[in-house]
């Protein structure tokens, strides 16, 4: 399996944020920087609400050959 991060700006539910995809990076130091830099941009606050940028790993299955 072959791990990739993605970047989400995780918006909130009682504010009617909606999340955001933030990109698709290949290692997590990436990911973290980007989403980083997306929480120092909004200050955490778009749309009219709360929003939280966030990682997560995912498994993608490699394909045969």
């Amino acid at each position: 399996m072959k791990k990739l991060y993605v970047a989400i700006d995780v918006g909130c539910h009682e504010c009617g944020v909606g999340s955001e995809v933030i990109g698709t990076y290949l290692t997590k130091e990436e990911a973290k920087i980007v989403a980083e830099q997306r929480a120092t941009l909004t200050k955490c606050w778009r749309d009219g609400g709360q929003s939280l940028p966030q990682v997560f790993e995912i498994e993608v299955p490699e394909e045969e050959v």
